[in-house]
Formats: structure tokens, C-alpha cells, sequence
């Protein structure tokens, strides 16, 4: 004899709403306080303890002592100046750093309120090539990077643009309201509609993050031989954080996200098909030489978790580097042959694969297409988790330990600071992206959406052709450093060669944008 489960309607309903929260969630004043507090108050107070904690003080200048005054070149142009300037440099704080950089968030926030309410005020006439729109580009992301990295009016930056997101922020008119609630939500279906197997839609916030980055690299590349650039954000050292040390291992993490690519899994007739390693080599030979041999390295090493992986391999090398006479002799040995004079470079190789395999884990997160609506909004968790591991990781290795970051051997806290810092950015622009993007129609939720409303033309033609930017504000700098001697400009002169630079160096690429190439 069978028996029938009565169902108790209260607790159908109770794990129906439980199971569909993602349909009905929006940033409102009951879910705010809860974002702000996870997001920033928690993280704040995170950076804010590993300030107070470091053990050494950071002034941000060569630490020389009386003794050695004498021997201090008076020359500023002589080379024995320029190297003696950027000598025995300790660095800034990670608050300060943190601090600085926050600006570059917040720039990609007022610009998304700001094209949003565009939009959603006349989307018929809503273009990406009106000047208006080069010009508050131009504005937004160029005039807050210029301040802050030179140490000017940072908090009256922050301060303008905290103004700027809340003024244009409430000329977005609000979604529709669905007064059913039990009715399947129009954005779900869009997704599931609009959903391919196996494609790789390009990722607004992705897009974002990586040209942010580069702008980022080729702006202090030049300015730090400029006085009007502080000494504090320039590379330490030996041991100690900075933003230029900072720039060095994103390079390497943000590489590790978008080369996951060629190791995705396709679609081939329905059904999921693993690349082979022919495919991965001839990526990898496509895209760049360096990004092949990680990529090996990574065929090699494990075709499983990459975390667990890169965790594994940064414990041990931190291990054998603390617990061995392997890190005296990193530090303080003679370069009496080829592996002595480079061995900063070929043990670091250990640190920086793992930060390339950190990078490629949350790649896995974040490049595929979401199955679903639902899929979508818990990425947003996902990330968060990878940032929360990474920094708790930084934590116990900096202030439990008393291990002190170090670019220059990529040890494990330095490694794990970089992938915090670059994973807790990545879910800052995914969550401006959700609160700005849920106010659009449904049939907008995936894709349909104008040129130039995910991502300003600027940043667009620089990740479209981030390695010709690059390579093209090298030369400038290496001409600016023959042509000019830039330790006797003053702060106009200075401010004026870095806006000419950052115009000149982006000609190309939004040249190249115009015209449709595309060169990696």
C-alpha cells in the first residue's frame, strides 16, 4: 500500500522563494547596507588592520643615513642620480595603495551612471561617437588617475566622484515592477533563450578591468621619473608593497584570466569536448611565446584545480625559501655566474606561474557565458570567495607568520596579495556592472545592447590592441628620457609631457579602433 506525502503549502512556497531569490534581487535600501558592509566596510577594515600591523614604516623615500650623505650624487641629471633616487625604496602602505586605486572604480561607476541615463533618456539617438562622450571619457578616467597617482587631491578625487555616481545614479529610472511574483522572470527567459553552448561572449567588466590595468602600467612607467610622482608608489627593493610593484604581478594575473580561454571546454555536436594540447600550443603560439610556456607548464603540472595547484606550489616555494639556506642565498649572495647574476629571475619564475594559475582559476569563473540568470548573480558569489581565500591566505602568511611581501622573489604573500587585490577589483566592476544593468528592459539583459554602453570607446580600443599600447609608451618613454631631462621639470611642465604622453600613446589604438584592427 502506497501513502501519500501531504505537502504543507507554507513550506512549498518558503523553498520556492528560496530557490528564486536571484528573480526578484535588486540593490535597494534592505540589500545595500548588507553590500556595503560585505563589500567594503569588511574588506576596509581588512586593509585597515594589515596597515596598522606592518612592522616597518613606509616614507616612500631612499632610506640613506647621515653617514652616506656625503655620497650622494648633486648632479640630477647624472645616470648615478637617477639610481641612486630609485635605490633602497620601501614603498607605501597597503591602505594608501588601496586607497589610490579605489579612484579606478569609482571612475568606471560615474561612467556607467552616466551612460545609463543617456540611454535610458532617449535610447533611439543614444551613440558611442559624439566628442561629448570623448571628451567625459577623457575626463573620467584621465583626470583622477593623473591626481591620484601624484599624490594630489586624492580624497577631494574620491570625494568628486562619490558626488558624480550619486547625482547621475538617480536620473536611472527604475526597472519595471512585476507585481506577480510568482511569475517567471522575463530576464530568466532572455537567458535562457539567448544562451549558446560553448560561446564566449566578450565580458564588459573583463574588458574594463584589463584596459584599467594596462592605462594604469603605461602612465607610470613614465611618470616615475618625474619628481611630480611620488617615490612611495615606485618598485621596493627587496621586501615591502607599492603600486608599481602592484602593476608587475596584475600583468601576470590578468594574463592567467583571459589565456583560460583555449583550455575551455567546447561544444562539438551537442556535447562537451576538452581541447587538445595541439589546440592549447597553437593558442598559445597565437596569442604571445611566454603565454605557451605557462601554458605548458600548466598542461604539465595538472589538468584538475588549478587553486589547489597554484596553493601548493606557493606553499613550498615559501617553504623551501624560509626554511632553507635557499633564501639567504637568494638575498645576499655574489653574482659570480649566470644562475647567481639571475637568480631573482629564476626562482621568481615559481611564484609568478602559480599567480598565472590563480589568475586562470577565476578565468574559469568569470569567461564562460552564464547558463542562467540565476548562474549570473552567483558568479558574484563565486568571486567574492576566490577574493576572501586569497586575501585570508595574504593575511596568514604577512601578519601570522611575519613573512613581508616581495615582488622582486614573488613569494607567497606578495603572490596572494596581487590575486586579492586584482580578484576583489574584477567583483567590483561585476557588481557595478548587476546594479547599473538591472534596470534594463529584459530583452537587454544579455545582449542588444547599443556600442558604447558596456564599455567606453577609450578603454575598448586600449584592450582591443593592449599589446601595441604598450609597446608604443615604451618607445614614448625611452624618447621623453633622451629628449627631456624630466628630474628639472617642474609640476606644469611635468603634468604637461605625462598629458601629451597619455594622448600620444593612445593615438594608435584608437586609430587602430576606428578602423577595425585588432592586434593582441
Amino acid at each position: 500500500m502506497g501513502e501519500t506525502l501531504l505537502k504543507d503549502p507554507a513550506i512549498e512556497e518558503w523553498v520556492w522563494m528560496r530557490n528564486n531569490t536571484h528573480r526578484y534581487f535588486k540593490i535597494n535600501r534592505t540589500t545595500a547596507p548588507t553590500l556595503v558592509v560585505m563589500g567594503l566596510v569588511v574588506p576596509g577594515l581588512l586593509f585597515w588592520f594589515g596597515a596598522k600591523t606592518q612592522d616597518k614604516v613606509h616614507s616612500g623615500l631612499p632610506q640613506i643615513s647621515d653617514a652616506m650623505d656625503p655620497l650622494i650624487p648633486s648632479d640630477p641629471t647624472s645616470k648615478e642620480y637617477k639610481e641612486w633616487r630609485v635605490s633602497n625604496l620601501e614603498g607605501s602602505s597597503l591602505s594608501e595603495i588601496h586607497i589610490v586605486l579605489s579612484t579606478v572604480a569609482l571612475s568606471y561607476w560615474c561612467w556607467k551612471c552616466k551612460t545609463a541615463a543617456e540611454f535610458h533618456r532617449n535610447p533611439a539617438r543614444f551613440s558611442e561617437r559624439t566628442w561629448q562622450r570623448f571628451a567625459f571619457e577623457c575626463v573620467v578616467f584621465f583626470v583622477p588617475m593623473f591626481l591620484a597617482l601624484t599624490g594630489r587631491y586624492i580624497y577631494t578625487t574620491i570625494a568628486m566622484l562619490v558626488g558624480a555616481i550619486v547625482y547621475y545614479r538617480k536620473q536611472i529610472p527604475d526597472a519595471p515592477v512585476r507585481h506577480d511574483k510568482w511569475a517567471p522572470d522575463p530576464r530568466a527567459d532572455n537567458f535562457k533563450q539567448t544562451f549558446v553552448p560553448g560561446r564566449i561572449t566578450p565580458k564588459p567588466y573583463l574588458s574594463i578591468y584589463r584596459a584599467e590595468m594596462m592605462l594604469l602600467t603605461c602612465f607610470c612607467i613614465l611618470a616615475v621619473d618625474f619628481e611630480v610622482f611620488p617615490l612611495k608608489y615606485a618598485k621596493v627593493e627587496t621586501f615591502g608593497t607599492s603600486i608599481m610593484d602592484l602593476g608587475v604581478g596584475s600583468f601576470v594575473f590578468s594574463a592567467g584570466v583571459v589565456g583560460v580561454k583555449p583550455f575551455l571546454p567546447r561544444m562539438v555536436d551537442g556535447k562537451p569536448v576538452s581541447t587538445s594540447l595541439g589546440h592549447r600550443l597553437r593558442a598559445g603560439l597565437w596569442t604571445a611565446f611566454p603565454i605557451l610556456c605557462l601554458g605548458l607548464a600548466r598542461f604539465v603540472l595538472t589538468d584538475g584545480d588549478l587553486r589547489m595547484t597554484s596553493m601548493v606550489l606557493l606553499a613550498g616555494y615559501q617553504a623551501l625559501y624560509s626554511l632553507s639556506p635557499l633564501g639567504g642565498w637568494l638575498e645576499n649572495a655574489a653574482r659570480t655566474d649566470m644562475v647567481s647574476a639571475n637568480r631573482e629571475g629564476i626562482f621568481s619564475f615559481v611564484g609568478y606561474l602559480a599567480m598565472f594559475l590563480l589568475g586562470m582559476s577565476l578565468g574559469q569563473e568569470v569567461l564562460p557565458d552564464a547558463r542562467s540568470f540565476k548562474a549570473r548573480r552567483m558568479r558574484l558569489v563565486s568571486v567574492l570567495g576566490a577574493w576572501t581565500t586569497a586575501f585570508m591566505s595574504f593575511l596568514l602568511f604577512s601578519f601570522v607568520l611575519g613573512v613581508e611581501p616581495s615582488r622582486r622573489f614573488a613569494n607567497a604573500p606578495y603572490c596572494f596579495w596581487v590575486a586579492g587585490f586584482n580578484t576583489f577589483m574584477l567583483w567590483l566592476f561585476m557588481l557595478i556592472e548587476e546594479d547599473v544593468d538591472s534596470k534594463l528592459p529584459p530583452e537587454l539583459s544579455r545582449a542588444g545592447r547599443p556600442a558604447g554602453y558596456d564599455v567606453p570607446a577609450i578603454l575598448d580600443a586600449v584592450n582591443m590592441n593592449s599589446l601595441t599600447t604598450f609597446l608604443v609608451a615604451n618607445l614614448l618613454t625611452g624618447l621623453v628620457n633622451m629628449r627631456i631631462e624630466t628630474l628639472l621639470c617642474n609640476t606644469t611642465q611635468s603634468m604637461a609631457v605625462l598629458a601629451g604622453y597619455t594622448l600620444l600613446f593612445m593615438l594608435p589604438a584608437l586609430a587602430m579602433y576606428r578602423t577595425g584592427i585588432r592586434i593582441r
